[in-house]
């Protein structure tokens, strides 16, 4: 049963070095992405409530609140809609409300802002980097 155990141990640290390895160059990648202006169409905070046990068998509730996004742009004709604020989602969740709306304060509907895209993948995109 150890033996089952340190299997799976090794294989989810292998798991997740290629994950990270696979969003830092993608980190890296997209310091140099090209950019163009864009329009904020819709954005808003989204509520997500876990309860989780621990060993001991006491159950702890968190709710957590994320700025969901949404923008158009355009890239050599082509319009593009994306959802993407920066490549590491967890820094637009939040553990309070009033948290994720100074986010969302930042990109009020209309407002013209700066996307970056890759230009291998021009649908793939961010509003920082």
């Amino acid at each position: 049963m150890d033996h089952v155990k340190t299997l799976l141990k090794a294989g989810a640290c292998v798991f997740f070095a290629l994950v990270g390895w696979n969003q830092y160059m993608e980190y890296r990648a997209a310091k140099n992405w090209p950019s163009v202006n864009g329009t904020i169409n819709g954005i808003r905070v989204e509520s997500h409530t876990n309860t989780r046990s621990n060993d001991n068998g006491l159950r702890r509730t968190e709710t957590r609140y994320e700025v969901k996004a949404r923008y158009q742009y355009e890239v050599k004709g082509m319009h593009y809609t994306g959802h993407r604020i920066s490549l590491n989602s967890s820094t637009h969740s939040y553990s309070s409300r009033s948290s994720a709306e100074s986010t969302l304060a930042q990109y009020p509907v209309g407002k013209v802002v700066t996307v970056y895209y890759n230009p291998e993948q021009p649908d793939k995109s961010l509003l920082q980097r």
